[in-house]
């Protein structure tokens, strides 16, 4: 989850709004806060599912930099 689509979640229902770039990963949420945005954005959508990455899909990312 990025931080573009949870302003507008964060927004729309109460929560701190996070200061950094509209693309970079949101920090100190839960998965179940994630999940709830992404059932908020999909309402928003007209059913258009919006699913969060699998672990594995979000450690082969692009532009994720590895140790």
């Amino acid at each position: 989850m990025t931080v573009e689509p949870w302003t507008l979640f964060a927004r729309a229902t109460g929560r701190p709004v996070p200061q950094a770039p509209a693309d970079h990963p949101v920090i100190g949420v839960t998965w179940q806060e994630a999940t709830d945005c992404c059932r908020w954005l999909e309402e928003r959508l007209g059913g258009v599912e919006v699913p969060l990455p699998t672990e594995d899909e979000w450690e082969r990312r692009p532009g994720r930099r590895r140790p």
